[in-house]
This record gives C-alpha cells, structure tokens and sequence, in this order.
C-alpha cells in the first residue's frame, strides 16, 4: 500500500499471525519529520498468507470499521480478484461469513441487507 494514511496502517499491523508488516517509519530520526500526525501517509507492506487475509477482511470489511480502513481492504480484496478471483470471493465482512452480527451495536446491514440487494 502506498501512501495509506498512517492510522489506516496501524489498524492493519493489529493483525499478526499469518502476516508481517514492513511499515515506512515516521520517526525523525529515520527521515521522518516533526510534523507527522495520524493522517500522515506512509508506505506500508504485507507478506500474508490467504487465511490471515480472509481474517483480516472479516474485521476491515465490517461497516463498523473506520471508513478509510474499509476502503482500503475493498481496494486490496480488488486487486486479490485480479489474480485470484476465488480468493476474492471469500473476502467478506464478519456479518456475511457468520450470518448475522455479532456486534454488540450492530450496523444494521446483515439485518437489511435483503432491502440493500
């Protein structure tokens, strides 16, 4: 991912088995400068393997996930379907792949999603 914003980043590094992340630093001292914030881009890599990515998709795909973090796993699921297509289709939201949320806010949208199709 190039230029994600830097809390987009962090919310992908929370996810650890099955994936390393190589996240360009921020710090000063590594070319980064002092006026660095959350909305800072960086570049930031992943080696993952399919199952870590199907996980990581059922929590960055919710819709209660922050709307840039859901973005960008919509933009990664995007070009997983360029070179897997079956990969891609396993890429869902929680709700889809349990049938029902499980949140305790929900959303709303496994509930009215037969209003939404």
């Amino acid at each position: 991912m190039i230029g994600v914003l830097s809390f987009v980043s962090v919310h992908f590094v929370r996810h650890k088995i099955g994936v390393e992340h190589f996240v360009q630093s921020n710090r000063e001292d590594r070319g980064g400068t002092a006026e660095v914030n959350r909305k800072t881009p960086v570049n930031h890599g992943m080696l993952v393997n399919a199952q870590a990515l199907i996980n990581m998709a059922r929590k960055r795909l919710c819709y209660k996930a922050h709307k840039e973090s859901r973005e960008t796993m919509l933009a990664i699921k995007d070009e997983i379907a360029k070179v897997d297509p079956d990969l891609a289709t396993f890429l869902v939201p929680e709700c889809e792949y349990r049938k029902g949320c499980h949140e305790p806010r929900t959303c709303g949208w496994w509930k009215n999603r037969d209003v939404a199709e």
